[in-house]
């Protein structure tokens, strides 16, 4: 019963320090989960071992890490299900309308940076806008949220994308438009480079394409230096950019 304790301890090694061995739909819970399995395994077998060399019984814990692991992953699903940014920066002096449904992406290049937008021109109902954005945008007619992220990235970026995974539902209230914005958003690797085909307005808002390094960009969203819009951007944005950190 040692070498299975022993071997317990090396799979949860493996599962806490390669996170997406076990494959979930959900990005962070799948990372999520196997952190905290990996992790349980460990400590759970560490102890077994000890009790077995101090008083010569045998024990190990395969079921109690599992069922522990699980019944976390179901609270943080319902946590993490959707959180909706309200519009704290202009006046509400009338009801939301509608909702727009779109997608967002946390898109990672192979240098492990991430993809973001600088948007700098004057906006007519919001003011002056001088700021960082995730890549997205709406979901047109009856098209499948994927399909959206994967135009959306090759109009904005001018990337191709892999391995897309989705992270959460998140909305966010826009006053002057009188609606919320909801976004599915999915975390997607760079696979190749294509043409960009930038619509409408973004001709004229988009002012760059960068890739920043993580923890460069939760600074910039932390300190949230912004006025108008982009103060609300720089929140949900800044919240999406720290729940993905947590499954690096």
């Amino acid at each position: 019963m040692i070498y299975v304790s022993l071997a317990l301890v090396l799979i949860g090694l493996y599962l806490y320090l390669f996170k997406d061995v076990i494959k979930f739909k959900n990005y962070y819970l799948g990372r999520y989960f196997n952190k905290v399995l990996g992790l349980l395994l460990i400590l759970f077998n560490l102890v077994a071992l000890l009790l077995f060399l101090i008083f010569k019984v045998e024990h190990f814990f395969l079921v109690v890490p599992l069922l522990i692991s699980y019944l976390l992953t179901r609270s943080f699903s319902k946590k993490f299900n959707k959180f909706i940014i309200e519009d704290s920066v202009y006046p509400k002096d009338y009801l939301i309308q509608k909702v727009r449904k779109t997608v967002r992406g946390i898109i990672i290049n192979n240098q492990d940076e991430v993809a973001v937008i600088h948007i700098d021109f004057i906006d007519e109902l919001f003011g002056k806008r001088d700021h960082f954005e995730l890549p997205g945008g709406g979901i047109e007619n009856n098209e499948d949220p994927i399909e959206t992220l994967h135009r959306e990235i090759k109009e904005e970026l001018g990337y191709t994308i892999k391995d897309v995974h989705y992270l959460m539902d998140i909305g966010i209230e826009y006053h002057p438009l009188k609606r919320i914005d909801e976004a599915k958003v999915y975390v997607a690797y760079v696979d190749q480079q294509c043409e960009q085909n930038l619509q409408g307005i973004e001709n004229e808002a988009f002012k760059e394409i960068k890739f920043v390094k993580l923890g460069k960009l939760l600074k910039i969203y932390k300190e949230n230096k912004q006025e108008n819009v982009g103060k609300l951007i720089y929140q949900r944005d800044g919240y999406l950019l720290k729940l993905f950190s947590k499954c690096k």
